[in-house]
């Protein structure tokens, strides 16, 4: 017996050996790839929003092109308070307008050069929430603001999650 023919008998008993496990193994690949097919197409409301020149929302319908680790949503808008890194006396207001588990969509009046450290914290916020360190990853003009896409250096706890929105 060959090893894999052992192995399977081994496993399985006399009932799968020989050509019988490599139909098994054939027909294992061809599920597994059906299964990657169905997983990877597009969702039938996703097709029909785009016929129809909708905004797809990928919290909502999903998208298979989305790279972050944790959905994007909207929510409500949030002011907040940014400041450099070294110098929080230096304040400026801004706004959330999109966050996820790893980082927060922000709208400044600013260009901020990328790999910038910001510190964040929302205006309604306690005094005891901690501010947040956030990398900007990238930023562009839009409608005379600037949108500013950050990564959080390291995730905040829930409760302070829940101030972002």
């Amino acid at each position: 017996m060959h090893s894999l023919d052992a192995l399977a008998f081994r496993l399985f008993g006399p009932v799968v050996t020989g050509p019988m496990l490599l139909v098994g193994i054939g027909l294992g690949a061809a599920l597994l790839a059906a299964i990657c097919w169905l997983a990877l197409r597009p969702r039938q409301a996703v097709v029909v929003a785009r016929r129809q020149g909708k905004e797809i929302d990928p919290f909502v319908q999903g998208s298979r092109r989305e790279r972050r680790s944790g959905i994007r949503r909207k929510g409500n808008p949030v002011t907040i308070h940014v400041a450099e890194e070294w110098e929080k006396a230096g304040r400026e207001e801004g706004v959330i307008q999109d966050r996820s588990t790893g980082g927060l969509g922000l709208e400044l009046s600013r260009e901020v050069p990328v790999e910038t450290i910001l510190k964040v914290r929302p205006i309604s916020a306690p005094v005891t929430t901690p501010w947040v360190e956030v990398e900007v990853r990238n930023c562009r003009a839009q409608n005379g603001k600037y949108r500013v896409g950050c990564r959080f250096k390291r995730t905040p706890s829930w409760d302070v999650m829940l101030a972002f929105g």
